[in-house]
């Protein structure tokens, strides 16, 4: 099974809204080309300028603002007024659904992930992370960590550290603990 990995850049109102739940489904003008069942790392741009929360595309819309205003508005975290000065101008806007949105507490700071990984810069739109980039180590140990910290338990070898990951990223992301 290949897991996909995508980096996304939000304002952060709009990743609290997604944390609080009030908003569902993440607005982009541009063609989103990722899958449904992609993980998305949500960082949060300055001044928190932190990795806030990972989660699951469900599935990605792409119609006419009127047609996702009509089908979305309340999974949104928009006013109908801040919705259409958004889409001004666009035919065609992609609504990516959100699910199993989880909280990375404490979240990743940009300086210490850039302490990591020299010449980092988060995307302005979005970004894959391919298998061998090494943000994607970096965002595997946070939920390696928080794992073991909730089980008390050792985070596994390095050669078993792809099925822990498959096995336990999806069950830790749909516990919603």
């Amino acid at each position: 099974m290949k897991v996909n990995n995508a980096i996304i850049s939000l304002k952060p109102k709009y990743v609290q809204s997604i944390l609080s739940g009030e908003k569902t489904i993440e607005l982009r003008k541009r063609t989103i080309n990722l899958l449904p069942g992609t993980y998305l790392w949500i960082y949060a741009t300055l001044p928190l300028g932190s990795i806030r929360a990972v989660a699951k595309i469900e599935s990605i819309h792409r119609a006419s603002p009127r047609s996702i205003w009509k089908k979305f508005s309340s999974h949104i975290g928009l006013s109908k007024k801040e919705f259409n000065t958004y889409v001004n101008g666009s035919n065609k806007v992609s609504a990516i659904a959100l699910t199993s949105i989880k909280e990375i507490n404490p979240p990743l700071a940009l300086n210490s992930l850039r302490s990591k990984v020299k010449n980092f810069h988060p995307p302005q739109f979005f970004a894959r992370i391919t298998a061998d980039h090494p943000v994607l180590n970096i965002l595997h140990s946070l939920i390696v960590r928080e794992k073991s910290m909730r089980h008390r338990s050792q985070a596994p070898t390095k050669d078993k550290y792809e099925q822990f990951y498959k096995t336990n990223i999806i069950s830790l992301i749909s516990s919603g603990k």
